[in-house]
């Protein structure tokens, strides 16, 4: 058995380019706090700061994870872990014996991604305050949401259109696997305030990002100048 691709790379550049690329405009878009012409200028600012590093691990590492369970939930109850083959990879494989399950698998894996990427661009427009606050404080979410309907409607037609879904995105459609998506969503989102809160210190008071991450920092460089020293040829 040769191993499969859990998303078609056309699957990767809708997401890239379609789905999330008005939620991105929005944020670049988005007007700066009221009060920040009277913050002092900072002379060392960063654009990727240890927050914004550790919000992407965060953030990205259990947006694949979930991702992929909902891929591998689906090829499992559907039956397909045991009968995979590499000529699914090709254009109108779905009715091909054992790549039902895979181009199922596929859209579920695909529609999960959509969905919890749509919720991290709203998560995204404040990177401490959590998502139910500012839905219920901000009115300036209001473009963001419309960002989240439109990319959840445009979901239906890749997943259901059979020309787009077998030719084009090569997925399939599903039916029970939109439950096992709605509770990964709500798992996210409860995952999402709760990281938010341990990183403000409301449950966990201790939690230093910057410091943790500069003793990380240096303990990767010492161990790297420890290791070029050692591996330095005798002169």
């Amino acid at each position: 058995h040769r191993s499969v691709f859990p998303m078609s790379p056309l699957e990767v550049l809708f997401v890239n380019l379609i789905s999330i690329s008005p939620q991105a405009v929005v944020l670049a878009c988005d007007a700066g706090d009221a009060s920040i012409m009277a913050r002092a200028p900072k002379r060392t600012a960063k654009l990727f700061t240890h927050e914004v590093i550790l919000d992407l691990i965060a953030y990205g590492c259990v947006i694949g994870a979930l991702s992929l369970t909902s891929f591998t939930l689906s090829l499992h109850a559907s039956g397909g872990l045991h009968h995979l083959h590499a000529e699914c990879h090709h254009p109108s494989a779905e009715e091909e014996a054992g790549c039902v399950a895979l181009y199922r698998a596929r859209g579920a894996g695909f529609a999960t991604l959509v969905v919890l990427l749509l919720i991290n661009g709203l998560n995204c427009a404040d990177p401490r305050q959590n998502l139910w606050r500012m839905i219920r404080r901000r009115r300036r979410l209001s473009a963001m949401l419309w960002c989240c309907v439109f990319g959840f409607i445009i979901l239906f037609p890749m997943l259901y259109i059979p020309v787009i879904k077998d030719e084009v995105l090569e997925h399939g459609g599903f039916g029970w696997e939109w439950a096992m998506i709605l509770l990964v969503a709500v798992l996210y989102m409860i995952y999402t305030c709760v990281y938010k809160a341990c990183k403000a210190g409301v449950t966990v008071p201790w939690m230093n990002v910057d410091v943790v991450l500069d003793n990380v920092v240096i303990v990767a460089r010492r161990s790297f100048t420890l290791s070029a020293s050692q591996n330095r040829p005798p002169c």
